[in-house]
Formats: structure tokens, C-alpha cells, sequence
């Protein structure tokens, strides 16, 4: 019995954080690049980015991102991939919080891009 206590108060101590999904569009008027971040926890999540829907699949890129550091006030995410190098940056005051609109910075390889998003929390406790 007390271990059964001891496990419930284990769950409720521990820190929650539910998945954050961002969905985003690239504010450069002449491109139609789409990005998605999502996050399983405040350190680790996934990216997906595209030159479009439309385009074939091998403009398409998945990586993993992993917590690196926060800088003036941005939580900046490496971007685990073995062809490429870079980081998301999010503004630290909305992680964990839904928001209709936030820009997220973005660099791939050197190229910096600045995409339009939208984020979502998913509770799945």
C-alpha cells in the first residue's frame, strides 16, 4: 500500500508538460515553404519543413531538435540532423502556452528564414 502512495505522489509531483504543436508558413511572399515544430517535451521535439505540399517529396526535411540554451529570452533548439545544421528559436514566453500568432526564427545550413505560426497544446495525460 505504501508503495501504491508512493507512486501517486510521484505522478502528481512531476512536472507536466503536454505536446506543443506549432504550424507555421514562411513570411517570404515569393516562397510557399511550410514548417511544422513539434514538441513532446519543453527539451526535445521534432521539425518538418517543406517547399510545399505541392512539391516533391525530396524538398521535404524531418529532423530532430533537441533544448540547447535560452538567449535574450528565445529557446533555441539544435537541430539533430546529419546533413544539416542549425536551430529553431521560440520565444520562451509561449512554450506551453497556445498563441493564434508568434514568429519563429529559423536557420538551416546559414540560412536564416522567419516563418509565421500558430501553436497548439495537446494535453494527452
Amino acid at each position: 500500500m505504501r508503495l501504491v502512495i508512493f507512486f501517486i505522489s510521484l505522478i502528481i509531483s512531476a512536472p507536466a508538460f503536454s505536446r506543443q504543436y506549432f504550424q507555421c508558413n514562411i513570411l517570404e511572399l515569393n516562397r510557399t515553404d511550410v514548417m511544422v515544430v513539434n514538441l513532446q517535451t519543453s527539451k526535445e521535439g521534432t521539425i518538418f519543413l517543406s517547399s510545399g505540399m505541392q512539391n516533391d517529396e525530396s524538398e521535404r526535411f524531418k529532423a530532430e531538435l533537441k533544448f540547447e540554451k535560452i538567449e535574450k529570452k528565445l529557446m533555441i533548439y539544435r537541430v539533430h540532423d546529419e546533413n544539416f545544421q542549425g536551430h529553431v528559436a521560440i520565444p520562451e514566453e509561449i512554450i506551453g502556452k497556445d498563441t493564434s500568432s508568434i514568429d519563429l526564427e529559423v536557420n538551416l545550413n546559414g540560412y536564416e528564414s522567419v516563418f509565421s505560426c500558430f501553436s497548439k497544446i495537446y494535453d494527452e495525460n
